[in-house]
């Protein structure tokens, strides 16, 4: 096909998309935490292993079931639902019939979380790192509805939560909030290396992203984030700022007032004028008009982030008794059902809007952060109750799979993996005139490809910043 043409369709294909329902993208959101759960109640006898038939069982069951419903079996998500409900509502019988119910109440009121590092945590964001992987190349293909991809301006797509979520799981891992520390007088010069230490690896893949690009002529829809800026700028600019939000924010509280006044100044400057320059000036003389739509959304995602600062301030640290989970559970429920009620208020009043990183976006960004985290703790509490034998001796098992561990470990790296591949790709196969058996045999390939990158590093104890 000659490269004129080639480029039509694909400047059709990401052009003007209006998303899918709520719903289907809620299921499609939590489609990768179920199916870790399955995982790793299959493989919960052979756990820790590095052995080929424990690595391929655990892809197998987390992300071919993942590939094949993002592609060719998408028609069949809402039978593949009414089935797992049958499948775990029977499972979760048989596993009741077994356990002793003052066991269960012992290890709320006597367990401990031994480790800093919780696994929903741990599992969160690695499932937000492989989806987005997943996607990045999916998109490419045909066989990927293209309800799918990222909206216009306004809508509900699934590569729409992939960026919000991300920045949500960068937020887990600030650890500020959960230290007591003494305030001490920050020494300037240090500060700075630190800050570029961090800053650095990021924006020099955004710099070399937009650089590869355009030396590719690699279609780039600019209505996303503008002619220059991508997202790893993005979140090279929102390092920055939360690396200085730490020199002056101490306590918790001051995050919530933060919260509050950034989106009121956001919302305030979107309705003030914003929103019409973005959406109605066509004009791109100049690095601020050029990428507009990045620099614009900014302010929304340093929201979503100050938000994931709190999320995280609610879950139990080390030493914490393992009750302290169905605490925060209840805690987030009631906030996701406050978010779920405010996104669809949204929906019909400012709409939802990935573009701007509006307030609708972050209410349902937050409400499907909250949602994981509560399958993710439900996974931990379940799947201890199943592995425990001896509760005097037991320690705290792990219940993430070995995959999911590897990814956590080598986050970094495991996404600029994908992102080198899915350019690779791109360049040697037109991926929008491959049909889809080969589009998601190429996916099963791109994706253990990937694994097998931070599954290496992980086995060595080789972590790379």
């Amino acid at each position: 096909m000659h490269s004129d043409d080639y480029r039509r369709l694909q400047e059709e294909r990401f052009s003007n998309n209006d998303g899918a329902s709520f719903l289907e993208i809620f299921l499609l959101s939590q489609l990768p935490f179920v199916l870790s759960l399955f995982s790793t109640t299959v493989t919960s006898k052979i756990r820790g292993s590095y052995s080929i038939n424990n690595l391929s069982l655990e892809f197998a069951s987390i992300y071919i079931p993942q590939i094949l419903l993002l592609t060719t079996l998408s028609e069949y998500l809402n039978l593949f639902y009414i089935l797992l409900c049958f499948v775990s509502c029977t499972a979760l019988l048989c596993l009741y019939s077994t356990m002793n119910v003052k066991n269960a109440r012992w290890i709320l009121k006597h367990v401990t979380v031994e480790d800093s590092k919780l696994p929903c945590i741990t599992s969160f964001r690695s499932i937000v790192n492989s989806f987005s992987i997943i996607c990045i190349l999916a998109a490419d293909f045909k066989c990927f509805p293209e309800r799918y991809l990222k909206t216009e301006i306004y809508g509900y797509g699934l590569m729409d939560t992939g960026v919000g979520l991300y920045v949500i799981s960068n937020a887990f891992t600030n650890s500020h909030f959960t230290k007591q520390t003494t305030k001490e007088k920050v020494k300037i010069f240090p500060f700075i290396l630190s800050t570029l230490k961090k800053v650095m690896p990021l924006l020099i893949i955004g710099v070399g992203r937009y650089i590869a690009t355009a030396a590719v002529q690699y279609h780039q829809n600019v209505s996303e984030y503008g002619v220059h800026w991508n997202f790893f700028i993005s979140l090279s600019v929102l390092a920055i700022l939360n690396e200085l939000l730490i020199l002056f924010v101490n306590r918790i509280n001051t995050v919530y007032v933060l919260i509050v006044i950034s989106l009121s100044l956001h919302e305030f400057m979107l309705y003030a004028g914003v929103k019409s320059w973005v959406n109605d000036d066509p004009s791109r003389v100049g690095f601020l008009a050029s990428n507009k739509e990045g620099i614009c959304s900014l302010l929304g995602y340093e929201v979503i982030y100050l938000c994931g600062i709190v999320i995280k301030h609610y879950l139990p640290r080390k030493g914490d008794k393992f009750e302290k989970y169905f605490s925060s559970m209840y805690k987030f429920l009631i906030a996701f059902i406050v978010c779920t009620i405010f996104t669809m208020l949204s929906e019909y009043t400012f709409g939802v809007s990935r573009k701007f990183a509006n307030c609708g976006y972050i209410f349902w960004i937050i409400s499907l952060s909250l949602i994981s985290l509560i399958h993710g703790v439900s996974q931990e509490f379940i799947l201890y109750i199943f592995n425990v034998t001896s509760l005097k001796n037991e320690k705290h098992v792990s219940v993430i799979p070995l995959i999911m561990e590897a990814i956590n470990y080598n986050g970094l790296v495991f996404f600029l993996a994908g992102n080198l591949l899915t350019g690779v790709i791109n360049i040697c196969v037109p991926t929008l005139t491959v049909n889809s058996t080969n589009g998601v045999l190429i996916l099963i390939f791109y994706m253990s490809l990937c694994c097998y990158s931070v599954i290496c590093l992980y086995k060595k104890n080789i972590r790379l910043r």
